[in-house]
């Protein structure tokens, strides 16, 4: 018996692989080894079979406009000044740990919180608010902004004996 799969195999795994999310994807080039895309197959595609063992196709991708630093989707402590290496704007994961009442205030845009137990993960892009269960908590939020990090210089504070991390998503455009 042969290892040596179809082309029609390789057409289903490769179909079945692409399209097993219907939701963004990261998207790596090695063109770009330092950066990832956020991508979202756009449509069908054809595979064009050149042989028994061989073809032909192109993916069509929706993208962000943005490619992203790998370097910033690793979670670092928050300080009280934070540098945005990039031109753009970046909407970080904070993750807040901390009971009772509080605030993270981000370059002088507060955002207040009650009745917290234990922490919050707050994604900036996606504007959730969830408990480190993973539970929906919106009702701790007293505040309705979700601020940003500007490019350059930034500042933070949050409740004294509170923790902030941070995933900061860096990004730059395509």
């Amino acid at each position: 018996m042969s290892d040596t799969k179809s082309i029609t195999d390789c057409i289903n795994a490769i179909t079945n692989w692409l399209f097993s999310t219907n939701s963004w994807s990261q998207l790596e080039l090695d063109l770009f080894p330092d950066y990832f895309f956020r991508a979202m197959i756009q449509s069908g595609f054809d595979i064009i079979k050149t042989n028994a063992l061989s073809g032909n196709f192109t993916v069509p991708f929706l993208l962000y406009p943005y490619k992203f630093l790998k370097s910033g989707q690793t979670q670092i402590a928050a300080s009280a000044s934070l540098t945005n290496p990039t031109a753009y704007s970046a909407s970080p994961i904070y993750t807040i740990t901390g009971s009772g009442n509080g605030s993270l205030t981000i370059n002088g845009i507060g955002m207040g919180f009650q009745n917290v137990n234990g922490g919050l993960v707050i994604d900036i892009e996606k504007q959730t608010v969830m408990d480190l269960n993973g539970q929906p908590a919106y009702s701790t939020m007293t505040s309705e902004v979700f601020p940003i990090l500007k490019s350059g210089l930034n500042t933070l504070s949050w409740t004294s004996g509170w923790s902030v991390q941070l995933v900061p998503n860096w990004k730059e455009v395509i």
